[in-house]
């Protein structure tokens, strides 16, 4: 998949019912997170808060790293 290799991996900031608590969170992240882009990803009865694109697992990992305390991690693009 090449158009995925350009950015495979983003990284998941939370999930939540309420989109502007999702909103209010990147913006107050979004001076940390280097121009990447935030992406609300439907799921269920929650929407995912994800930051991204990242190259791969390990550059996601260091984003993740660089925004202790703030609960993240790594994941995939569908």
């Amino acid at each position: 998949l090449p158009a995925a290799s350009a950015g495979a991996f983003r990284i998941q900031l939370g999930a939540f019912r309420d989109l502007t608590a999702a909103t209010a969170l990147y913006e107050r992240l979004a001076p940390r997170l280097g121009g990447k882009a935030m992406t609300l990803v439907p799921s269920g009865t929650m929407t995912r808060l994800q930051v991204g694109p990242y190259p791969s697992r390990a550059a996601a990992a260091a984003a993740c790293a660089a925004l202790r305390p703030q609960p993240c991690f790594p994941v995939a693009v569908r």
